[in-house]
């Protein structure tokens, strides 16, 4: 009987092959969490990346008169520019004709009240022949007031009554 099962085997052995380990489990097709991480992330990410995008254009006109300031030649040049700006962020309110007292007022709204009273000084220098000495003094002011510019401070100024 051991012979006759060695006479098999040794018919069947060349009809045999060797034993094939299974290929590994790859990482493709991803599983359904992963797909929906992947969606989660992206989805993420465009957000973030508009939000971004709209905070960018939207403080655009800010930016740019920050890198104006330094270039203004006079008060009445740094006034026009708060006045450009003024007008861009606060649709709201009329300000084109604004002078004087109400103007400074305005510029007032976003501004710590320590600066009022040096703001209300260079303002009625502004109506002397002479102030090109305030030029210094009203740039700062106005860098700060251009800095200071938030969606919480123009929505103030937007709802102020002048």
């Amino acid at each position: 009987m051991i012979n006759s099962t060695l006479l098999m085997s040794a018919a069947v052995a060349p009809q045999l092959h060797d034993i094939v380990v299974p290929a590994k489990p790859g990482i493709w097709p991803l599983a359904i969490g992963w797909w929906l991480l992947i969606a989660l992330v992206v989805s993420l990410l465009g957000i973030a990346i508009s939000h971004f995008m709209s905070h960018r254009h939207r403080w655009a006109i800010k930016r740019l008169a920050l890198e104006k300031l330094p270039n203004c030649e006079s008060c009445d040049d740094i006034n026009q520019l708060l006045k450009q700006v003024a007008i861009h962020y606060c649709p709201a309110q009329n300000i084109g004709p604004l002078t004087d007292k109400q103007w400074t007022d305005f510029l007032a709204k976003n501004l710590p009240n320590a600066q009022h009273e040096t703001l209300n000084d260079i303002h009625q220098a502004l109506y002397r022949p002479e102030h090109a000495q305030y030029k210094a003094q009203y740039q700062t002011l106005a860098k700060h007031w251009l800095s200071n510019l938030s969606n919480t401070t123009v929505n103030e100024m937007n709802h102020a009554v002048i």
